[in-house]
């Protein structure tokens, strides 16, 4: 690891630090989800989340005052100063199970959300497919954010512009909106780099989320391009709830 991205880690290291209960100083927060069924379908346990657990995640959150808002919400209201009390609702991968079980929990509950897509891998198998995705946009609960092209490590991508613009454009002309935010594929600090950062400033991204499990506060407005997520999966037995 090179001295820049050294002191890249340290420095989110220090802006962040993982809290020791969820939700506890009502601190704003991103959740992250992947894969929501009432059937474990992931092969990997940390990216699975049932249905019923889905569902009290939502309970436990709006129990503790927090309202659901949409990114381009959260942002600007950490721009004006105020780092409490919402909380954003976010998911990786574009899995197919998404659109048949997530999504309508969401819709009837009228909770926004944004949903981060490997644009090259929609049609594959257990991915959504274009339709759905565009038809997911047209919801104006819905924001559509950019998790790639290929769903590449952004540190080791040869290729980072052509993930980072591709993946953009293809979303843009899918949806007829404009894509403004992004997440980093698995997210650690160890997948991110200052030049990621650069890119992604370039081609028009206002944000980007990663891995790292925080709230967010004062310093989230310093690091748009590294915003923590609380993975949801990981924290149920914080939260007292099962995941099947």
């Amino acid at each position: 690891m090179n001295l820049k991205k050294r002191l890249l880690g340290r420095m989110l290291g220090a802006l962040y630090r993982v809290p020791e209960k969820v939700l506890s100083n009502n601190y704003s927060v991103i959740i992250m989800f992947h894969s929501v069924s009432p059937y474990e379908t992931s092969d990997e346990p940390s990216c699975y989340c049932s249905l019923d657990a889905f569902q009290q995640i939502l309970d436990h959150i709006k129990a503790q005052g927090y309202r659901f808002v949409s990114m381009d919400e959260c942002l600007r209201s950490l721009a004006n100063g105020n780092y409490t009390g919402q909380c954003v609702i976010s998911f990786d991968d574009a899995m197919d199970n998404f659109y048949q079980y997530a999504y309508p929990v969401l819709k009837e509950r009228n909770i926004p959300f944004i949903h981060y897509v490997p644009s090259a891998q929609l049609g594959s198998p257990r991915i959504m497919s274009r339709l759905e995705i565009a038809d997911l946009s047209a919801d104006a609960l819905c924001t559509i954010g950019s998790h790639t092209r290929n769903h590449v490590n952004c540190a080791q991508c040869m290729d980072l512009e052509a993930e980072l613009y591709g993946s953009k454009q293809e979303l843009e002309d899918l949806t007829g909106r404009e894509i403004k935010h992004f997440s980093y594929p698995w997210g650690t600090i160890d997948d991110i780099s200052w030049r990621t950062i650069r890119i992604l400033k370039r081609a028009g991204y206002d944000s980007a989320a990663g891995t790292l499990s925080s709230s967010l506060h004062f310093f989230s407005t310093m690091s748009r391009y590294y915003l923590p997520r609380i993975n949801a999966e990981a924290y149920l037995p914080l939260l007292n709830i099962g995941t099947k």
